[in-house]
């Protein structure tokens, strides 16, 4: 509620009875007591405060799990700064975020990285504290650490410290947001680190590829932009035009920094009231220059410009750190999507493509040894263009069978768009989404304070729900689902492919297989494929050899890359893909809902403690059977002694209610059997439950973890290629 508004209504109403010669002493007397009842509620301690906060929201409106025993609260300072304080009784540590939404897309055009170097600059020294890097120096001698990073629009502030010294580092760490100093004397030092950080960052791929997308995309876009800057950015060309740095940086500060667009989050074992007091000590203060907040919702670059779109139909190679070769599929959407977040929009693609359940793509490809996972994911930029995208992480035959996934892949999207996803698959994992909020395990409050800051900011959403928004998922809306499938069309797509040695790779390409298809009149040929004989990779779906002037360098990352455009042959060849080729070729099948996920966990959470450490299966059944877990009292089931060489292990990675009610999901008893093939304790086997999908066999899949891979080679069917490359997970299936 809007206490000031409140305050100044109830304020005129005593005005008006006063004026008018209204005499009801008992109507002033309650006007004056839910008057003084809001400013104290307000001030979150006695009252005295209340001129500090227009804004406030205690504990009991919070929506939050079932299982957290935190508290919290939300106030709104005078000031407009937004602040969340998340109380722990046992916490061993207290931190504070501050959240600006000011990220690197305020960076001057001449001046690429200036946000990110602010970030460094800002935690130096300040007017009330001027030792150099004092606070630094504090929160470590109290076991402590600080952090920033800084991203498109917003940048983030936080450190972790004793609670016992909390309130003194909020003291030094507000001051920064008030009189930091920028002390020229640690310009240089920041600077060889934002430059130290840069030349580690090269050595991510994924750091490595976004390059070559900034590089490739439209150039009118702000998402060019280079965002983590450099000594050449930030030293040896402003030099060069006589720009001094460092006041750039105060500009920056003085020009973006507002208290009105800043989150604060304070967690620790104060208690709320004290926490509510630190905030209006010590952050009340922060100039409010009434700058315009950006929210997600609203594209900051108009036009409705998406850069992708320069680069459609068209397959980028790019020189790859890794071992693996990686294909990303890309699809730009023709409208910015943000407004339908709860959507869940990406529900298609994990049943058809990315999840490992029966009758997926995945699972085909799996059992093809042509990829070692994938996953697909929905993107909003800030900016305010969408983007689809599909990742395969290849084989070596994935490699030669390029052509082969892209139809399977192509041939699945008709399935997708002529075969409706039933309703009821939706809604089962909607409630699966609520039910991992409500009684999934507890968190710190330290970590919860990072899912807050990342949640208000980013999203913007109402206080009260800012534990809970991004597990929310609207009701479903078939509409917004078919206009995704719509464009995954040939037409619409692009190829990145990250490949180990580029330049070794088009050395050894094979100049008879470009443009191969061009010779092709139907799928036939590839629907027939023998995919351990079959030999097209790349080559096949681009229009023209690759010359050695073709390969051009990034210019910052200094990457090598390689762009041409797809065949017309193959992408006609995709527009012909047949949906009936999904299901019968690819075992392509509708979901089916999971018979086993339960609507009642509210016998489960006194057993969530108890299951700490790996359980003989025949202890979980028979504790899983008593009833005191949510067991069904008429499953059916064998001697559960049968199974005395196999082990249920609670496991963290599971993102279902943690409880012996898994074993429900994991192994259904009424379809357990002798037959099922044995895995060694000593292979740490997680079992996954919930939201993927329920196999009817004799077991779930299973993921191998830890150093005896080797022991995954027990499965009926195992992807050895997997355990051969080292890779970290394996399905056996």
């Amino acid at each position: 509620m809007m206490i000031a508004n409140r305050v100044f209504v109830l304020l005129a109403i005593l005005y008006a009875l006063v004026s008018f010669d209204f005499e009801s002493p008992a109507l002033v007397s309650v006007c004056i007591s839910v008057l003084r009842e809001n400013t104290s509620l307000a001030s979150g301690v006695d009252g005295s405060n209340t001129h500090s906060i227009i804004e406030f929201l205690d504990n009991d409106k919070f929506i939050k799990p079932v299982t957290s025993e935190n508290l919290y609260r939300y106030i709104r300072l005078l000031n407009e700064l937004d602040v969340f304080l998340v109380s722990q009784s046992d916490a061993k540590e207290s931190s504070a975020r501050i959240g600006v939404k000011a990220g690197y897309l305020k960076d001057p055009d001449s001046l690429p990285g200036l946000a990110h170097y602010l970030e460094h600059l800002l935690f130096i020294n300040t007017e009330k504290y001027p030792e150099l890097d004092g606070f630094g120096k504090f929160v470590t001698l109290h076991n402590g650490y600080t952090n920033a990073y800084t991203s498109d629009t917003e940048t983030v502030y936080e450190f972790n410290t004793d609670s016992s010294s909390f309130e003194e580092a909020l003291s030094m760490f507000s001051e920064f947001f008030k009189s930091p100093l920028f002390d020229n004397t640690y310009t240089e030092k920041e600077l060889m680190a934002i430059e130290n950080e840069f030349n580690f960052r090269k050595n991510f791929q994924f750091i490595r590829s976004i390059h070559v997308v900034l590089e490739k995309s439209d150039a009118t876009s702000l998402f060019r932009r280079f965002f983590i800057g450099n000594i050449e950015t930030l030293r040896t060309i402003p030099e060069s035009q006589g720009i001094n740095v460092r006041d750039e940086v105060i500009g920056l500060f003085n020009r973006e920094y507002s208290s009105n667009r800043m989150v604060l989050v304070l967690a620790s074992s104060h208690t709320l009231d004290e926490l509510t007091s630190f905030a209006i000590q010590y952050f009340s203060d922060i100039p409010n220059k009434r700058l315009p907040v950006h929210s997600i919702y609203q594209p900051i670059q108009d036009g409705n410009l998406n850069p992708y779109r320069k680069m459609i139909k068209q397959l980028v190679l790019i020189d790859s750190l890794d071992k693996f070769t990686t294909m990303k599929l890309v699809f730009p959407m023709k409208r910015y999507m943000a407004k339908h977040l709860s959507q869940y929009r990406s529900f298609y693609l994990e049943k058809f493509i990315s999840s490992t359940r029966p009758g997926s793509l995945s699972n085909h490809l799996l059992f093809s040894k042509l990829i070692f996972d994938s996953y697909a994911r929905i993107d909003d930029n800030n900016l305010g263009f969408t983007n689809l995208e599909i990742v395969f992480t290849l084989t070596g035959v994935g490699e030669r069978n390029i052509p082969n996934i892209l139809i399977s892949l192509f041939s699945v999207f008709k399935f997708m768009s002529v075969k409706k996803l039933p309703k009821e698959v939706y809604d089962e994992r909607k409630r699966i989404s609520d039910y991992n909020f409500r009684y999934g395990d507890s968190v710190s409050s330290v970590k919860e304070s990072e899912h807050i800051i990342s949640n208000f900011l980013e999203y913007g959403c109402k206080p009260e729900e800012v534990l809970y928004f991004d597990s929310y998922l609207s009701e479903f809306d078939p509409e917004i689902h078919q206009e995704i499938i719509s464009q995954l069309v040939p037409e619409n797509l692009i190829v990145f492919l990250e490949h180990f040695e580029l330049e070794s790779l088009i050395q050894s390409t094979d100049i008879t297989k470009f443009n191969y298809f061009c010779n092709s009149t139907s799928v036939n040929e590839i629907e027939n494929v023998d995919y351990n004989r079959s030999d097209q990779g790349f080559e096949s779906i681009i229009d023209s050899i690759i010359a050695k002037d073709d390969i051009q360098t990034e210019r910052f990352i200094k990457v090598k890359y390689v762009a041409k455009p797809l065949s017309p042959c193959f992408l006609s060849l995709l527009n012909n893909a047949d949906h009936n080729m999904a299901s019968e070729r690819y075992g392509i099948t509708l979901p089916r809902l999971n018979p086993y996920l339960s609507t009642d966990f509210s016998n489960n959470l006194k057993c969530v403690d108890e299951e700490k450490v790996p359980t003989r299966l025949p202890a979980a059944i028979r504790k899983f059977l008593s009833g005191g877990c949510g067991g069904p009292s008429d499953h059916r089931t064998e001697n559960p002694e049968a199974y005395g060489k196999y082990f249920y292990y609670p496991t963290k990675s599971i993102n279902t209610p943690k409880s012996c009610l898994q074993i429900a999901f994991i192994f259904p008893l009424d379809l357990v059997s002798n037959g099922f093939s044995e895995f060694p304790t000593n292979t740490g086997l997680d079992v996954l439950a919930g939201p993927h999908e329920y196999k009817p066999t004799h077991i779930q899949p299973v993921r191998v973890h830890g150093p005896h891979r080797g022991d995954c080679l027990q499965c009926p069917t195992v992807h050895e290629e997997l355990f051969q490359h080292g890779y970290l997970d394996g399905l056996c299936l």
